[in-house]
Formats: structure tokens, C-alpha cells, sequence
């Protein structure tokens, strides 16, 4: 399928132009622009099962370096070499394509991989582990359970569950009677009340510091769902994207928000029992099953932190990046690519860049599509805004991952990945 593209279907702030740089890609999900003006973007594998590392030379895309597990979540550039973040290890890429393994392991078998990593200013590495389920429970929402069943979620503190258990039928032997499963518990394990769950170091929904080859790795912080990126900015303020609860499974959530934090070490940041701060408990977050949501840790470690900024249910948080640029607006200001949601209900959220002001907060939009963001929209415009970055002149380049299958609003189309400029006019 040839995908059509206007960029005059697209908004952007007065006094800038958007063009189409690059198109016909397969599930591009993350742009790196060295300093000597090199441009790599991944294909995550999503579509094809085969991830890749790309090189843009003499007008094409060139794959340099394969055979990494999927998705790849992010790429960074560091002492003249490639970090590949993929799901459960992070890989060093020579610029020749020579692979070197640094962290592998990662319990990142479950809903959500590991994130893209960021290097702080004294050279120690950052990285985001997702959690293995929706808010703590393992549920019929889980399909890798049939392959990993004794996985599960791990706190990174010691904690004490209430013990309340959650049915569903058992899938994994086909079995209609229904089994109980509790809170960090594997399926079918029960909980017991004011049972201890004990703290780990590769905990779920955490961020976790390494040396640059993978040694020494330490807990910084917990309690996030799904971490999709993260970013020093300046000062060594450490920023991260967390995509809220969904609506589904043995304890639905709904109208969570999806939250940009600024991070501080040693802080527990809510899941699964806060979301922006806020206990489930609060009747916002009531779903539609009428069901009684209650919390699952009897001594959280800390009250739960707010947000900068927090965006609608949906918005799907994905790759961000801080301004360089006084051309572009506030210098240290967050550029920020909303991915979109893939539910008729989310299906208006997302689907742009947003502009953060990370000392107010406050959020503007940056550039939309002018006819909406309809899920099922045809327009020329953006269709999954994943990842950005600046070139050395100035110009920022945005990462659309493509157009999604009228019937599976997860799939995106072969070869409708696009790559958009968008410059100051001069």
C-alpha cells in the first residue's frame, strides 16, 4: 500500500514549515542524529519479526546491524557508539555494526519492554523496565502467559499485599473452573492476607542506573507502569514519559492519565495503586464493570509524587527530546510525540507533538494534523508520531510510524512509515 501524505494536511506553530523527508518505511520507531550529522532509525520488528538499526547514506535507508529481539524501544549515542534498547537487553553498536551484549536478562517477558537508555553527565546509564501486567494482577489480558507462566510483577521495596485475590478462568490448561491469583503473584498463586512480597533490584516498572558497559546496575526509582522513554535535561533533571492503566483485565482501571514526571531517586511513584498521585480508589477512576477498585500495598513507601503534566487516557506517550534550539521556542523546553490511542474511545487523543514547559507545566501543541485525530482518519497527516530529534542546523525530524489496519487498530501497514521535517523558516 502506498500511503497518501500532504504535509498541508498538518498544523505547525507560525513561522515553521513541515515537509516529508524520507517514506515508505517498515515500522520505524526511534531517530538518533549524531553529532557529525548521521541519521540511524530502527525498524522495530513489530511487522516483520526481523528489527533493524539503520543508516541513512547517499538518499537511503541501509541496515547496518541485526538480530535483536523484538521491539527495539530506543537508540542512543554515546563515546562514538550506538546503544540499542530491545526488549530485555541493551546492545553497544559500533558505527562498522559490530554487536556487543551489555545487559541482558531483563525481566521484560510481560506487557511492556524496557525503554530507551540516557546517559547522565557524569557517564552512568539510565533505563526504564516496564511492568509484566496492567496494575499488578495477572489476568486473562496476559497472553504470555502461556509461555511464561510463573512470571509476574516484583516490587522494588518490601511490601505488605492486603491479600485479596482475583478470578479468572484457567486458561493455560483450558479449564473452565476458575483460579484465584493475588497481587505480584504468579497466575494461579493466591495471596494471603498481609502477606510480605519481598523487594528486588530489577523490579517492575522501574529505573534502573549502570555503568556504561552494563556493570554495577542500581534501583533509582519505582512505581511506574510503562515507562516508554527517558531523558536528561539540564541541570541532570531526569525526565520520563509513564503510560497509565487501561480498562481491562482481573482489576481494571479506567480514565488514567498518561503523566511526563521529573524523576527523583529512591521515590516509589504510585503503581498500582496511584496514577498522577491519585489512589484508584478516587471514583474517577470507576470503569464501566461497576467493579470496586481497591488498593493492593498495606504500607506504601512514600506518598506518591505528581506529575509536570499529565495527558488524557490514550494520548500514548512515546519519544521525547529537549529543546537545543532557541529558534524552536524556551530553551530546555520538552518536545513531545503522542503516539495515539488504539481504542474507539482514545481514538481523538494524540496523534501530535506537544511542547512542554517543564517549570510550569503547561503544554501547547507544537503540530496536528488540521483535520482531527480520528483513529481512522485518511488524511495526508500524521498518522503515529513515535521519536524526534534535532539535526546540528536546526531542523527537527519526527518519526511516524505509519498507518494503522481498519480492523486491527494495533497493526500498523507495511511500508507506510514516514520520516517529516520540520524547519524555521528563514
Amino acid at each position: 500500500m502506498k500511503r497518501y501524505l500532504n504535509p498541508f494536511d498538518i498544523y505547525v506553530e507560525p513561522d515553521f514549515s513541515i515537509s516529508v523527508f524520507a517514506s515508505e518505511l517498515n515500522s520505524p520507531g526511534s531517530i538518533l542524529i549524531t553529532d557529525n550529522n548521521k541519521m540511524y532509525i530502527t525498524d522495530t520488528g513489530e511487522l516483520t519479526g526481523e528489527p533493524k538499526l539503520l543508516l541513512y547514506e547517499n538518499g537511503k535507508f541501509e541496515s547496518i546491524a541485526e538480530g535483536f529481539n523484538t521491539p527495539i524501544t530506543g537508540i542512543t549515542y554515546r563515546f562514538g557508539k550506538i546503544f540499542v534498547s530491545h526488549r530485555g537487553s541493551i546492545t553497544i553498536v559500533d558505527e562498522n555494526g559490530t554487536q556487543k551484549n551489555i545487559v541482558q536478562g531483563l525481566p521484560c517477558q510481560g506487557d511492556f519492554p524496557n525503554s530507551n537508555v540516557t546517559f547522565r553527565s557524569d557517564n552512568r546509564l539510565f533505563f526504564g523496565i516496564g511492568t509484566a501486567t496492567n496494575s499488578g494482577v495477572v489476568g486473562l489480558d496476559n497472553k504470555w502467559v502461556i509461555n511464561h507462566p510463573y512470571f509476574h510483577d516484583k516490587p522494588g521495596d518490601n511490601i505488605i499485599v492486603f491479600g485479596q485475590n482475583f478470578e479468572s478462568y484457567n486458561y493455560i490448561n483450558h479449564s473452565k473452573e476458575p483460579v484465584l491469583t493475588g497481587a505480584f503473584s504468579s497466575f494461579g498463586e493466591m495471596n494471603f492476607p498481609y502477606e510480605q512480597k519481598k523487594g528486588t533490584l530489577l523490579a517492575s516498572g522501574s529505573i534502573l542506573s549502570c555503568n556504561p558497559d552494563g556493570t554495577d546496575i542500581q534501583l533509582y526509582a519505582w512505581g511506574f507502569r510503562n515507562i516508554s522513554s527517558l531523558n536528561f535535561g539540564y541541570y541532570d533533571r531526569l525526565f520520563a514519559c509513564n503510560n497509565g492503566y487501561d480498562e481491562r483485565g482481573s482489576r481494571p482501571i479506567a480514565n488514567a492519565s498518561d503523566d511526563f514526571y521529573h524523576v527523583e531517586p529512591g521515590v516509589w511513584y504510585g503503581w498500582p495503586d496511584f496514577s498522577a498521585g491519585m489512589p484508584v480508589t478516587s471514583p474517577k477512576f470507576d470503569t464501566i464493570y461497576n467493579q470496586k477498585i481497591e488498593l493492593l500495598i498495606s504500607n506504601p513507601p512514600n506518598i506518591p509524587p505528581r506529575p509536570i503534566t499529565t495527558f488524557p487516557n490514550g494520548t500514548n506517550l512515546k519519544g521525547f527530546l529537549v529543546n537545543e534550539y532557541r529558534e524552536f521556542g524556551n530553551i530546555g523546553d520538552i518536545f513531545i510525540t503522542e503516539y495515539g490511542g488504539t481504542t474507539i474511545k482514545q481514538q481523538y487523543y494524540g496523534r501530535k507533538i506537544s511542547k512542554i514547559n517543564t517549570i510550569s507545566g503547561e503544554t501547547t501543541t507544537f503540530a496536528m494534523n488540521k483535520s482531527g485525530n480520528s483513529l481512522y482518519s485518511t488524511t495526508g497527516g500524521f498518522g503515529r508520531p513515535s521519536d524526534l530529534a534535532f539535526d546540528t542546523e536546526g531542523d527537527l525530524y519526527v518519526i511516524d510510524s505509519g498507518i494503522n489496519n481498519l480492523n486491527n487498530s494495533h497493526c500498523l501497514l507495511s511500508n507506510t512509515g514516514v520520516i517529516w521535517k520540520i524547519s524555521r523558516e528563514r
